[in-house]
């Protein structure tokens, strides 16, 4: 038996098949990722990181397409949205425009006792969602307390008649959104009290990772083809979505890419935004 060990410390035995399906989902070949699996067995000790393994996987996987590689990291690259959750509620506000929300950002809303600073207030279908986002830069639980938490904001909020610039409205729904996990405590309670509560992989079939795929709601964290420092070039002239680098090309001047460079990012632009996923 081999043991791998967690981010956390934990030793826990390897599965190769938890492995092959993570490459798999990044829209890989069943014959390029049994190629890739075979480089990657005999290489392997006990004890060895899961962070190393997935550090081999993925330059594994860029050798046959940037592509691939960049959708292996997506988990990641929400995590590079960081230090703060500011860049993840800007990604998700863009996702939710594309999804044909009409969306406002960080408003100060005053409930029957308290005033409230809202991340997201999306309107769609004469129905008013409050959003809170809750971010973080590693691997993290997030337990009851914080959905218990935005359950008496809501009810607060929910209370009174709101009214944001010329719409006057009452909110209808409450929804918690991370880039990491849920207890199954959370889980429970989000559930009883009617929040929609969205995660990397909750709820199975329309989690934040399925909202991602379907729509190519890339994060440019995701490439790699453009450093860490290019990337925050982007982020600071608010653009989060591989999407808005496709619509508008020239905003890769900012990076005073090489031609080679810039054909090279514009192939992997193309690929993450036309990738057909099983």
């Amino acid at each position: 038996m081999l043991n791998v060990q967690k981010f956390s410390g934990e030793l826990i035995e390897f599965d190769e098949n938890k492995l092959r399906k993570s490459m798999l989902k990044s829209g890989a070949e069943a014959l390029h990722v049994e190629e890739i699996l075979a480089e990657i067995m005999p290489i392997l000790y006990d004890g060895i990181p899961t962070k190393k393994i997935y550090r081999i996987a993925f330059n594994l996987l860029k050798r046959k397409s940037n592509a691939l590689a960049a959708r292996y990291h997506l988990k990641k690259s929400l995590q590079e949205l960081g230090p703060d959750g500011f860049l993840f509620e800007q990604f998700l506000a863009q996702v939710f425009l594309r999804k044909g929300y009409q969306v406002y950002t960080n408003r100060f809303l005053q409930g029957a006792c308290l005033t409230h600073e809202t991340d997201l207030i999306l309107i769609k279908n004469n129905q008013n969602t409050l959003v809170e986002c809750k971010f973080s830069s590693y691997d993290k639980v997030m337990d009851v307390k914080i959905p218990m938490y935005i359950l008496s904001r809501f009810n607060d909020l929910e209370a009174v008649t709101q009214k944001i610039d010329a719409h006057t409205f009452q909110f209808h729904a409450c929804w918690l959104i991370t880039n990491n996990r849920f207890s199954k405590d959370a889980e429970i309670f989000g559930t009883y009290y009617g929040i929609k509560l969205f995660s990397w992989n909750y709820p199975q079939g329309n989690s934040l990772k399925n909202w991602i795929d379907e729509g190519k709601f890339y994060p440019i964290t995701t490439l790699t083809t453009i450093t860490k420092d290019e990337k925050f070039l982007l982020l600071q002239q608010n653009i989060l979505l591989v999407h808005q680098l496709r619509e508008n090309q020239e905003s890769l001047k900012l990076l005073n890419l090489s031609i080679n460079r810039n054909r090279k990012v514009l192939q992997e632009i193309h690929e993450l935004c036309y990738l057909k996923l099983e």
